[in-house]
């Protein structure tokens, strides 16, 4: 059976996301190097900086998985959907509900609910979508096919 185009979609789509948390991980660690007014905790910034290098790793490693259609990897995108929806619908209601600091203008505030609405819509949808997407039967035949790519070592 051939592999679904939401398949790959969803796969590249992953692997772009992986490249961002890179980037997250390499701005956060350039940051230890910027002189800042405040004292900088290089702990936690290290420990951030892994957590997304470990985060990206697993997203290219599922998103390789999905390309070959092995099963782990329609686990793993699954597990991952599943976190980032919850999460992104929780900190989406959360940055609606919280009351705006008084010196702060209608309009900042107005133009920070509009940003915090798309920081956390797209990867909502995104989780959405995967969720809908990996659950669809023709998904689950794909990934159910013996003819599912080459053999893992």
């Amino acid at each position: 059976m051939s592999r679904p185009a939401g398949v790959t979609a969803s796969a590249i789509v992953a692997i772009l996301g992986s490249i961002f948390a890179l980037l997250l991980a390499v701005l956060s660690v350039a940051s230890l190097f910027i002189e800042t007014p405040q004292p900088q905790h290089p702990q936690f910034v290290i420990a951030g900086a892994a957590m997304f290098t470990a985060l990206a790793g697993i997203g290219i490693w599922t998103s390789v998985g999905l390309f070959r259609l092995r099963s782990w990897a329609r686990t793993s995108i699954l597990v991952f959907a599943g976190f980032l929806a919850a999460v992104s619908a929780f900190s989406l209601l959360l940055t609606m509900a919280v009351p705006i600091p008084p010196e702060f203008s209608g309009a900042t505030e107005h133009t920070f609910r509009r940003m915090m609405a798309v920081m956390f819509g797209v990867p909502l949808a995104i989780g959405v979508w995967w969720l809908i997407q990996f659950n669809t039967q023709s998904t689950k035949a794909a990934f159910a096919s013996p003819i599912a790519g080459p053999a893992s070592p």
